[in-house]
Order: C-alpha cells, then sequence, then structure tokens
C-alpha cells in the first residue's frame, strides 16, 4: 500500500488537526484528567509554550519542525522516545508526519 501525496498547501484545520486528534489528543487533549506531560496540543498558545519539564523545549514552534517536541518525537525510531508511545497502538504513517513537518 502506497502513501498518498503530500498537499502542496497544508492547512492546519483540514490537514493537522484531524492527525492530532486521532493520534494525539487522547493524551494531549482537552481532557484535563487524562492529558500527559503537562502539554496540551488542541489549543495553539499551550502547544506553542515552553514545556514544564523542559523550558528550552516547546511542544510546537511553528515553521519549525526541528525545533518542535512534537515532530522530533513522532519522527523519532526510539521506542523510549517516540509518539505516540508503543503501548498506545497508535502510529502516524509517513504521510501524516510529513504533513505535520510541512
Amino acid at each position: 500500500m502506497s502513501e498518498e501525496p503530500i498537499p502542496d498547501s497544508i492547512s492546519y484545520n483540514f490537514h493537522v488537526r484531524p492527525i492530532l486528534s486521532d493520534k494525539c489528543f487522547a493524551c494531549h487533549g482537552p481532557d484535563a484528567n487524562k492529558r500527559d506531560a503537562d502539554l496540551r496540543l488542541d489549543i495553539p498558545e499551550e502547544a506553542y509554550k515552553a514545556l514544564k519539564s523542559n523550558a528550552t523545549a516547546h511542544g510546537i514552534v511553528p515553521f519549525k519542525p526541528k525545533n518542535s517536541e512534537v515532530f522530533l518525537r513522532i519522527s523519532s525510531k526510539d521506542t523510549s522516545y517516540i509518539m505516540p508511545p508503543i503501548a498506545t497502538n497508535l502510529t502516524l504513517t509517513a504521510t501524516e508526519i510529513a504533513i505535520i513537518e510541512k
């Protein structure tokens, strides 16, 4: 099965938010009781803030994926670092990762 092509133009609401909703919001979304690592990805201001665990890191740095902890973790091959964690049985496709990167 081949990956879908990456759109020329990325819309956060049309392309990125559905990926985050499906794969990330269970642990990093609106439910405070289920939220992990004090990182909330459903509100831009929260996603852009410095992480409480590392003040020099940010969940998302707009237009700078290599500086975004979210991108570094979803694209990692390290099973102890990758997001979503292996235990969740959720994975992002190469296309989904490329969309978030773009």
